[in-house]
């Protein structure tokens, strides 16, 4: 589904597709592994075990969030600047507008199946 949206959000020619795709995959399957970490380290911690946290305990789950935010920022500037070298500008921001609305869409499907 994400493939088909994002395809015709940016409105990619074949070309583009054949270039785009791989690297937005790679890309994209980083960036789980980085939201995958955060679930498994961050937030496993929050919704559990924060009311038994000591300050030097929560102070280490402080600073992994903030590592992982800035690996995950990292992450998408990388990949950013090397999309730009297969895509305008133009077609960058529709791609971070076409993520948001995905993101958007899963969500309000979300809430209508409850």
């Amino acid at each position: 589904m994400k493939t088909a949206f994002i395809t015709q959000e940016l409105n990619l020619s074949q070309a583009e597709a054949e270039k785009f795709w791989p690297i937005y995959n790679k890309y994209d399957n980083q960036l789980g592994a980085i939201k995958k970490r955060e679930r498994e380290e961050v937030r496993n911690v929050l919704r559990n075990d924060i009311q038994s946290l000591n300050d030097a305990q929560a102070s280490d789950v402080l600073k992994k969030m903030n590592t992982l935010n800035k690996e995950e920022q990292e992450l998408k500037q990388e990949m950013e600047a090397e999309l730009l070298k297969q895509l305008s500008p133009v077609k960058l921001l529709k791609l971070r507008k076409a993520e948001h609305d995905f993101k958007m869409q899963l969500l309000k499907k979300y809430k209508q199946g409850e």
